[in-house]
């Protein structure tokens, strides 16, 4: 997938023996992908179910998008990688006992997040500052949350409120 370009599978098989994604690749999350795809800096992967529980790939994300209406879209094996940035827009996420790295802004603007008992780590480049923008309306609650960089920051929206039910370090 060429940079800026999109791929929307919506629900199709992808039988390729190779796909490297420098643009969005779009998912329902329901197609049957046979060979992870090989995701570029600066790529994107989409998550766009509407009312589907969704079971998430275990692929290494470069920028990851949860935007589905009525959709649940659920980590199950024991971790999630994000090397830039994560979007949450619309939809269910659940992290359940996960534990998920994220190396870039965390945005949380639409939708529910429910952290179970995992743990999020925030590992940013040290001296690199990751942006954590969530909802003014209601908390956003983790249950272990992780600076996992030594001299990175970590900047939360003013006005929001952040909870952390288990181990803050």
């Amino acid at each position: 997938i060429a940079s800026g370009a999109e791929l929307n599978l919506t629900g199709f098989k992808l039988g390729d023996t190779s796909l490297t994604n420098s643009g969005n690749l779009v998912l329902v999350g329901t197609e049957t992908i046979y060979t992870a795809p090989y995701n570029l800096p600066g790529s994107t992967v989409t998550y766009d179910s509407a009312g589907t529980s969704i079971v998430m790939s275990t692929w290494t994300y470069q920028n990851l998008v949860i935007n589905g209406t009525g959709g649940t879209f659920t980590v199950t094996s024991s971790s999630l990688q994000v090397n830039q940035n994560f979007t949450l827009s619309a939809g269910t996420f659940n992290l359940n006992t996960s534990s998920a790295t994220f190396a870039g802004n965390w945005t949380y603007s639409g939708g529910v997040f429910n952290a179970g008992t995992s743990t999020a780590a925030f590992a940013g480049a040290a001296g690199s500052t990751i942006t954590l923008t969530l909802p003014l309306t209601s908390p956003t609650t983790f249950y272990n949350f992780i600076a996992a960089t030594p001299g990175e920051w970590l900047k939360f929206q003013a006005g929001a409120t952040t909870t952390v039910q288990g181990l803050l370090n």
